[in-house]
């Protein structure tokens, strides 16, 4: 299957037909396993950052879910994941609330990325594990954007609502479908 992804400068990429563990012969993978819908989300503190450097704090965001998932998923399950994802920036009455929806198929590909390693049926991440790796890859990235002046506010109000947000438990809402 081929595809072309954008932040490659529209590189096609191959995608490879994977082997899942005990299947005699080579197929495309997802359609039938567990699929989790996860929602990462930040607090109310750091959303004058990402209104005033829209286009920089949403590619941060996207890396950090992006690695959030791949380290845990690596990690947890011996896997490396595909998954889709979308920002919303609004909730449903309309107030600012910059967040990400992805889905998640039920497992992943092994790094040789020749074999499928299913999830254990109900599970795929630790959900508990995900608020505090995501929370800190996100802060971390904010903070590497700060300390390189691509952030358009003054350095004591960025520090503030850094610290804050490291203070404060984060959201994570996993679901299976």
């Amino acid at each position: 299957m081929d595809l072309i992804n954008p932040a490659s400068g529209g590189v096609k990429l191959q995608i490879p037909r994977a082997k899942a563990r005990g299947a005699s012969s080579p197929q495309l993978l997802g359609a039938n396993n567990l699929e989790a819908r996860d929602v990462k989300t930040r607090p109310f503190e750091l959303y004058f950052l990402f209104l005033r450097d829209q286009k920089l704090a949403y590619n941060l965001l996207f890396a950090a879910v992006h690695e959030t998932l791949q380290d845990l998923a690596l990690s947890k399950l011996g896997a490396r994941l595909g998954f889709t994802a979308v920002l919303h920036t609004w909730t449903q009455d309309l107030r600012y609330h910059p967040h990400v929806h992805c889905i998640i198929p039920g497992g992943g590909l092994d790094p040789s990325g020749q074999n499928w390693i299913s999830c254990m049926h109900g599970f795929f991440l630790p959900v508990h594990a995900l608020a505090p790796v995501f929370r800190s890859k996100l802060l971390q990235k904010l903070r590497h954007a700060a300390n390189a002046k691509k952030l358009h506010s003054d350095a004591q109000t960025i520090d503030d609502a850094l610290h804050q947000a490291t203070q404060m438990d984060w959201n994570v809402y996993a679901k299976p479908s």
